[in-house]
């Protein structure tokens, strides 16, 4: 007869992601800009051991509810390093988090009354922009072109933003091999050197 210790698998349950601390701590409120090098450690996790998309995104997602736009920004920015750099796999698996891309829309799709809510609205604009422009050719992610259709009909404007369309070459594999070369940082920021 099987022994289940219900204690332990409920607390497995609902134990925080194994990446919320160095998440949380990469989309702190006190920072001033992203901690690009806790970013790219987080995005190398991904790239070492796919499976871990799903717990990163999990943490990310805590990081977008939250109400601090601070946190909301540095969470999307994070959010879209992911995009560019972990290829096929965590797009797909990005599409499975429909409460994530809803945190997406939420936040493109809000009146800005406090400060700080106009820059990660502004971000959240610009990558389901940059979505719907690099993968609305594919079927591979149509939960992510929809985001830009459902913020349409939320009264959302795409004029005048850029499109980083460079940045999502959607060949199935990430964009640099891990720890080595290019990182693709998020739009208007150039590349980062990744360490080894």
């Amino acid at each position: 007869m099987m022994n289940i210790n219900f204690k332990e698998t409920l607390g497995n349950l609902f134990s925080p992601s194994p990446f919320q601390d160095i998440v949380d701590q990469a989309t702190s409120e006190y920072l001033l800009t992203p901690d690009w090098e806790k970013n790219i450690h987080i995005i190398d996790q991904v790239n070492l051991k796919i499976e871990n998309a799903k717990e990163v995104m999990r943490a990310i997602r805590r990081r977008t509810s939250n109400s601090n736009p601070k946190v909301q920004f540095l969470a999307l920015t994070l959010l879209e390093m992911g995009v560019k750099n972990c290829g096929h796999v965590f797009r797909a698996e990005l599409c499975q988090h429909a409460e994530l891309l809803g945190d997406v829309l939420k936040i493109a799709t809000r009146e800005t009354r406090r400060s700080g809510e106009h820059e990660s609205t502004e971000k959240a604009l610009e990558m389901i922009n940059t979505w719907n422009h690099c993968f609305r050719q594919r079927s591979a992610y149509p939960q992510l072109t929809a985001l830009y259709h459902q913020a349409l009909g939320k009264g959302a404007t795409f004029e005048g933003l850029k499109v980083d369309d460079d940045a999502l070459m959607d060949d199935g594999q990430p964009m640099n091999v891990t720890g080595i070369g290019n990182h693709m940082a998020p739009t208007g920021m150039g590349n980062i050197t990744g360490s080894g």
